[in-house]
């Protein structure tokens, strides 16, 4: 039938919602997402917040979508098959990651990597594994602001973070940074 020995709860298949009363993204504060999605707070209750249905987000006729600045997508990459190993955005910063395609040990190891450099005051939007994979995330110097969340869209997680600190995020969780 299917593989469930890496879920969530094993022997359980897991449903993922980015949306919807118990996405993933209702975890996180309103305001992490504002910033991670360049909306105002407004826009963010209306995405997030007033969800009823699981996994449908429905939204009234006249609301009307933002539409990403051109200069915001500079950078960004969309089709992860074709993506670069570093990422680099003016005035962002520098990512790195390491996944079962571009480094094969990761699989084995059963981890996933990612190396963030981030410049003053930016923020790595929310991350999660698409292979499973743990996340650890390495704080080399600096400091921020690390939220959690769950499959069932509630925050497990959030603290500081300070230089020489390491974040585990568990399989099918989805890591938000803000350093």
């Amino acid at each position: 039938m299917g593989d469930t020995s890496t879920a969530h709860k094993t022997g359980e298949f897991t449903d993922f919602f980015l949306t919807g009363s118990n996405g993933i993204f209702t975890g996180f504060s309103s305001e992490f997402v504002s910033r991670a999605w360049n909306v105002d707070d407004k826009t963010v209750k209306t995405l997030v917040g007033n969800q009823s249905a699981k996994g449908i987000v429905k939204l009234d006729g006249s609301f009307k979508m933002p539409e990403p600045k051109k200069e915001n997508r500079e950078g960004f990459v969309y089709n992860c098959e074709e993506a670069p190993l570093d990422v680099d955005i003016k005035d962002g910063g520098k990512v790195v990651v390491l996944n079962t395609k571009n480094l094969p040990l990761v699989a084995e190891v059963g981890l996933g990597a990612d190396l963030v450099r981030l410049d003053g005051n930016a923020m790595c939007s929310p991350g999660f594994s698409c292979d499973s994979a743990l996340q650890v995330t390495y704080i080399v110097s600096g400091s921020g602001r690390v939220q959690v969340v769950g499959v069932d869209g509630r925050r497990v997680l959030e603290t500081t973070v300070k230089g020489r600190s390491f974040v585990h995020c568990s399989q099918v969780f989805c890591c938000f940074k803000d350093l």
